[in-house]
């Protein structure tokens, strides 16, 4: 009995060790049916946090699945190569806005000693001069007599002599018509505002002045518009317009107006100057038509002072000139071979000032410093140019024609 209890023991000790390094439960060890029921797994995958910290940890808590919206069309796309079955629009080449610009008259270079006088259309503005008379008096070597501002008489002396100087526009002389003038070169009738630029060359015998009249390449409207006022109850306005257009058509425009009043017990005087140009280039050929009027009406002018300087009076008047051409031309005079035909008729007319007041009576015939003076001139010019220009090296030959108070004249030049 001894043995028996002392075996029992033993078997119990076994036991409770054996339970007490595996934590299994005894019954582990039978044999048991297996399961044939699958538990259900999650398939979806789930994206590490990797902005939190620099170790890629899974997330933890419940599984979430974030899916990013798609971004909206662009409403401001209207034709998206990418959507299927929208045909992308053509591309579409946008025009030129710089077209050929129409022919120039040559333009002689100046060899003279010192900086040589050229004045572009910037530099014209800048002088604040109101007319080429005024910018001309401000030229070393040349001088200027004017009797006031605006709409005063102004004439322009070289070396003393008032009929040293020669004016040309676009390649045509500008003769003298006015008969009270007496051979004096039409400085005033030039306005400024019409001028594209300006050379004065300056020779041992007189001084010639070349200018060119005013032109657009730019299919953007050009435009300008200033207003001026002074003393002597001067004002001045003018304004200008130019435009060229997709077929190469040029369309300029131009006009001003001033009037001026020295002294209030006299008349006032005011002046209108127009201008207006249409062209076409194709290619290298041009033509364009050009036509500028000059108005200028001017009180009497009397000295102020005693009786002897009272008896110093220049009569009034009102002139109108006209100069207008057509030109055609093939090339450009600055570079390359160019060749140009200009016609051209300039108009003169003179007449005694009209009276604002209808009860100002006319003026007598005896008295020659107010007598009435009407008279007309009409002269037409013909220029036939061409040349060679090959870097600095120039040639040119130029035939003109002249025709008007009963004569033709012909002159043929080269240079």
């Amino acid at each position: 009995m001894i043995l028996r209890d002392v075996r029992a023991l033993l078997l119990l000790g076994l036991g409770a060790l054996a339970g007490a390094v595996l934590p299994a439960c005894a019954s582990a060890q039978a044999p048991v049916a297996r399961d044939t029921v699958a538990g259900r797994r999650d398939t979806v995958p789930s994206r590490v946090d990797t902005a939190g910290g620099r170790r890629n940890l899974p997330p933890a808590g419940r599984d979430t699945v974030r899916i990013p919206l798609p971004a909206r069309a662009d409403s401001m796309i209207r034709n998206d190569s990418i959507i299927q079955g929208v045909t992308p629009a053509p591309f579409v080449l946008p025009p030129d806005t710089i077209k050929a610009p129409l022919a120039r008259a040559e333009s002689p270079p100046l060899l003279e000693i010192g900086p040589p006088r050229i004045y572009d259309r910037a530099a014209l503005f800048a002088t604040g001069a109101f007319s080429l008379s005024d910018m001309l008096g401000r030229v070393p070597g040349l001088t200027s007599f004017a009797t006031g501002v605006a709409g005063a008489p102004t004439v322009v002396a070289s070396q003393g002599d008032l009929r040293r100087i020669r004016l040309y526009l676009d390649g045509l002389e500008l003769d003298p018509m006015d008969p009270r003038g007496r051979g004096i070169a039409p400085v005033n009738d030039i306005p400024l505002s019409s001028l594209e630029d300006v050379r004065i060359e300056r020779g041992a015998d007189e001084v010639r002045v070349y200018a060119r009249s005013w032109r657009v390449d730019r299919t953007v409207p050009f435009t300008r518009a200033d207003v001026f006022t002074g003393d002597q109850n001067t004002n001045l306005y003018r304004a200008y317009f130019g435009r060229r257009y997709s077929h190469g058509e040029a369309l300029q425009v131009a006009a001003e107006q001033y009037n001026a009043q020295p002294n209030n017990a006299l008349p006032s005087s005011d002046g209108r100057q127009f201008m207006g140009r249409v062209g076409i280039t194709r290619g290298p050929w041009s033509a364009d038509a050009f036509a500028q009027r000059t108005e200028r009406s001017r009180g009497r002018f009397v000295g102020q002072g005693g009786p002897d300087a009272t008896r110093d009076t220049l009569p009034g008047g009102e002139m109108k000139r006209t100069t207008s051409y057509i030109r055609f031309g093939n090339g450009d005079a600055e570079r390359g071979r160019w060749i140009q035909a200009t016609a051209s008729a300039h108009d003169y007319h003179l007449a005694a000032r009209t009276a604002n007041s209808s009860f100002t009576s006319l003026p007598s015939a005896a008295d020659s410093a107010n007598a009435a003076v009407d008279s007309s001139l009409f002269e037409s010019q013909y220029l036939l140019t061409g040349g060679l220009t090959r870097g600095p090296v120039r040639a040119s030959l130029a035939e003109r024609v002249r025709v008007g108070r009963g004569l033709v004249s012909h002159v043929m030049s080269g240079r």
